[in-house]
């Protein structure tokens, strides 16, 4: 699913973030393909979307090789975000950015989204 970045500082933001719940059996491929999917689909949304913002926790390494192939970066580290399972303790997550090459240009206001 494709939404407006959570980490944006505006009520109209121009950054999306693909959000993704896989499965361990996905395997490296079908998480690749997931990808795909997903910066397709958010290059051709309706707010056109500057680029795209997405989480991923440290151990999850072939996830975060799969994203910087898609042409992500990190850009920001968050200590302590989370806890998975099978992994003591607080998990650090990445940010990792990727521009969609689309000039930005806010969505359309509607109620729902009127501060």
């Amino acid at each position: 699913m494709v939404a407006p970045c959570m980490y944006a500082r505006s009520p109209r933001p121009t950054l999306c973030s693909a959000l993704v719940v896989t499965s361990p059996r996905l395997g490296d491929q079908g998480w690749r393909d997931v990808i795909d999917v997903a910066m397709d689909t958010a290059g051709r949304a309706p707010e056109v979307y500057s680029a795209c913002v997405m989480d991923v926790f440290v151990p999850c390494v072939s996830r975060m090789l799969a994203l910087r192939d898609a042409g992500f970066v990190i850009t920001a580290c968050i200590p302590f975000a989370g806890k998975l399972a099978r992994i003591p303790g607080y998990t650090a997550s990445y940010l990792m950015y990727k521009d969609l090459g689309n000039i930005p240009q806010p969505p359309p206001v509607s109620h729902s989204n009127v501060l």
